[in-house]
């Protein structure tokens, strides 16, 4: 069978890494350049380190896409499905905890219908592992399944409770594994927000027969249904750019691809022998179960020997997303803990180099906030002229090829520009690609798409990165997440309870427009595009949760991608079996 992610992995892995690293000196050499060639003061070393490891970041994000942008390309398409498919049935998990039992039983009903419609029932069985506390969601949560049951008689459905939950989700899959993982080759396993299409379920069984050495195959799952605003803007940009983005990792995983928890199909012997999860000695928030097992497992695998593959070519896979930002940033809090227990596991014995290397990049993914909000709090605090500035102030030893004379309000300006570049370049090289290389049934909508959820991630992104601040230092601080549900259905709010729940994201803003003008006046232009959406982020919150009509959304240029509008039929099971089963 064709190795499209598998040959060639370690040059397209070098080339990413001296693109990054050439653009991130050259950007910190700019930068050093503007300083005194003479001498350094404390806050200039600070800021020179932190700009250094923020656009290595930055780098990092547009190489990979450059790279899905090339390497997408010449990877030839999906080959014919060899439907070499098993007499045994494979193994649908579908793990809940305090979910909306009727919008589950929906998503479940779509897509039994379309295995129905396609001759393919027998290939699977379905297992609803539920780990919720509450009784009378237990209750309901019972009666959807005899309901599914009675409307599906000729699908295996079955419904279990755990009424002790260790692990949580990954425990729940763990547990299933132990119980009855024999009699299942393959296990599927999905979110509660996920939906998937027949022939690409069947598709997937047929490749991890047809490779027998393929431990997990995850597939890139498209947002769908979203209503909001925010929702609207996120699940333009997960068809428009996401694809593109999986192909750059996909360029670079060689046997050690992504696990995103869902949407993925495992072999089950692979997973057995291979992915039990240690609890960590530590009763802080580093301790304790790992939350984001699947990035874990999929490392593990790859050590035992497993292939792990991401296969961007595979369409039909969905899921869901919350509907404004403070329930994107619940959900995010959770991962961002889960994120940095990895710090407890890169060490571990015998991992490949490149799982190592994902784990720092999931570490990395909100490190990197922090890290450029101290960068921007210390070229506020730079030119006020603080005492400490002139007692830790030293004789500059380092080789200066030449000093650029720039101001404050200059050196600010030529950062923003040089940040919104990295920032904004991937994207647009998506959207011209898209329209003019013909990959996407894209149009003139689809540039004013890209533009518009260009403004409006360049928004977001000020508070996004202020929760995930907060985030990193709740967990540095000891402070557990919890386990509360997923906030998927949360959509419109009361701009009272934004006020509420973020009146510090506005004073926070309020404060480095302040200290900008008192600093210099003129670097307060600049500081304009991060401390604006902060000072004025509760409004951006109410405003952004509004549902926003599909007529809207067109003339807004929020078009979707083939395999988000082939989405639509499932989209109608679920709503119309929803609406029957509240009936």
């Amino acid at each position: 069978m064709d190795k499209p992610f598998r040959d060639g992995v370690g040059h397209r892995r070098a080339a990413a890494f001296v693109f990054c690293l050439a653009l991130s000196l050259s950007f910190t050499g700019l930068f050093y350049a503007a300083l005194s060639a003479d001498y350094l003061n404390i806050y200039e070393v600070v800021r020179i380190v932190l700009l250094f490891v923020s656009t290595l970041w930055l780098s990092w994000g547009g190489a990979t896409v450059l790279l899905g942008l090339l390497y997408g390309r010449s990877v030839q398409p999906l080959e014919a499905d060899p439907r070499s498919l098993p007499a045994a049935g494979t193994a649908i998990l579908m793990p809940i905890y305090h979910e909306d039992a009727l919008v589950v039983a929906a998503r479940l009903a779509a897509m039994m219908d379309d295995l129905r419609a396609n001759n393919a029932t027998h290939l699977f069985h379905w297992h609803v592992l539920s780990d919720s506390r509450d009784e009378e969601i237990a209750a309901v949560e019972e009666q959807v399944v005899r309901q599914l049951v009675a409307r599906y008689p000729e699908q295996k459905i079955f419904y279990r409770r755990r009424t002790d939950n260790p692990g949580r989700k990954a425990g729940n899959v763990a547990e299933f594994v132990q119980r009855c993982g024999g009699a299942y080759r393959y296990i599927v396993v999905l979110d509660a927000d996920s939906l998937m299409r027949a022939d690409t379920l069947v598709h997937m069984v047929g490749r991890m027969e047809a490779e027998p050495n393929l431990g997990l195959l995850q597939t890139v799952p498209m947002l769908v249904g979203l209503k909001s605003y925010f929702g609207r803007s996120i699940m333009f940009a997960s068809g428009m750019f996401g694809r593109s983005f999986a192909f750059g990792l996909a360029a670079m995983q060689g046997e050690c691809g992504p696990f995103w928890g869902h949407n993925a199909i495992i072999r089950t012997r692979a997973f057995a022998s291979s992915c039990g999860l240690p609890e960590l000695d530590d009763t802080a928030a580093f301790g304790g179960h790992i939350l984001s097992h699947d990035s874990v497992e999929s490392v593990l695998l790859a050590r035992a020997g497993w292939q792990v593959e991401c296969d961007p070519r595979i369409t039909g896979s969905y899921e869901a997303a919350p509907e404004n930002i403070l329930g994107y940033a619940a959900r995010d809090r959770r991962w961002c803990q889960g994120n940095l227990q990895h710090s407890r596991v890169v060490g571990a014995r015998a991992l490949k180099p490149w799982g190592r290397f994902s784990l720092i990049l999931g570490i990395m993914s909100y490190l990197s906030s922090p890290v450029w909000a101290a960068f921007l709090l210390a070229s506020l605090f730079a030119p006020l002229d603080l005492p400490v500035l002139q007692a830790y102030t030293f004789r500059n030893h380092l080789p200066v090829l030449g000093h650029i004379p720039m101001s404050a309000a200059y050196e600010g300006a030529a950062l923003l520009f040089g940040v919104v570049a990295l920032l904004v370049l991937p994207k647009t090289l998506v959207v011209l690609k898209e329209v003019f290389l013909g990959v996407e049934n894209t149009s003139r909508q689809g540039i004013l798409g890209g533009f518009v959820e260009l403004i409006s991630s360049a928004v977001f992104a000020p508070v996004l990165m202020v929760f995930q601040c907060r985030s990193v230092f709740e967990v540095l601080m000891g402070r557990d997440s919890g386990w509360t549900n997923a906030h998927r259905d949360a959509g419109r709010l009361p701009l009272l309870d934004c006020l509420k729940s973020v009146w510090w994201v506005s004073v926070i803003g309020a404060l480095a427009m302040g200290l900008s003008w008192i600093g210099e006046a003129s670097l307060w232009l600049w500081v304009m595009p991060v401390a604006l959406p902060m000072l004025l982020a509760p409004f951006i919150i109410w405003a952004s949760s509004y549902n926003v009509g599909s007529r809207a959304a067109e003339r807004l240029g929020f078009v979707l991608s083939s395999d988000q509008e082939g989405a639509a039929q499932l989209l109608a099971h679920v709503e119309k079996y929803s609406a029957d089963l509240r009936v």
